[in-house]
């Protein structure tokens, strides 16, 4: 569950910078390019940090999507238990 709340919390901060950034980029008439970013394109995937493109590992991608269903089951399965426990308070 702290996997997936600490996900969203950097989805937010980086939209948020994504956001600032665009905005002064139009004040400045300038353009260096995302702050944070994953692109997908037919090489592979590629993470772009302030304005240069890293390539990414995609057996490291694969690891993690692997562990991503595992803290979903994970959390299913949580949310199942506690959701049991609170019908048979009832």
């Amino acid at each position: 569950m702290c996997l997936l709340a600490m996900s969203i919390l950097m989805m937010l901060v980086a939209a948020g910078l994504n956001i600032s950034n665009q905005g002064i980029n139009d004040l400045t008439q300038s353009n260096p390019g995302y702050v944070i970013a994953v692109h997908l394109e037919d090489e592979g995937v590629y993470i772009e940090a302030l304005g240069r493109k890293y390539p990414c590992n995609t057996a490291l991608l694969q690891n993690g999507q692997a562990r991503l269903k595992i803290g979903a089951a994970r959390l299913e399965a949580y949310i199942q238990e506690i959701w049991q426990h609170r019908r048979q308070l009832w």
